[in-house]
């Protein structure tokens, strides 16, 4: 099992991927590279839909990769968007990528945007 600790002091992270495409969700490029399109499009639904502390985890039928994902809480904002925090964790062959932490919010158009971000 892939674990964080959760004292991290939050601050963003470097390797966050920032697109505008309604498949991408934002996750670190290590983990990004071993995820197939229906990987991406289940990240998509678990980031808009996963209840708090909801842990779903799944093997990529495209890579063979690993995927952990935990909703870890849910909130409005105080600029009044739909937020979610989650961590996302994965595991390819020997190679293991630990947990890396994020807040995503809803912007104007709907759409998930990654605030930020921590490993």
């Amino acid at each position: 099992m892939l674990s964080a600790c959760s004292s991290v002091p939050e601050e963003p992270h470097s390797e966050v991927n920032i697109s505008t495409s309604d498949t991408d969700i934002f996750v670190a490029p290590s983990i990004s590279r071993s995820m197939g399109s229906s990987d991406r499009l289940k990240l998509q639904s678990l980031v808009a839909t996963a209840q708090p502390q909801q842990w779903t985890k799944w093997v990529s039928s495209a890579t063979g990769a690993r995927f952990e994902f935990t909703s870890l809480s849910i909130y409005v904002n105080a600029q009044g968007q739909g937020c979610r925090n989650y961590k996302m964790a994965m595991r390819h062959g020997f190679l293991v990528h630990h947990t890396f932490n994020y807040t995503a919010c809803r912007d104007g158009q709907g759409a998930w945007q990654v605030l930020k971000s921590k490993s």
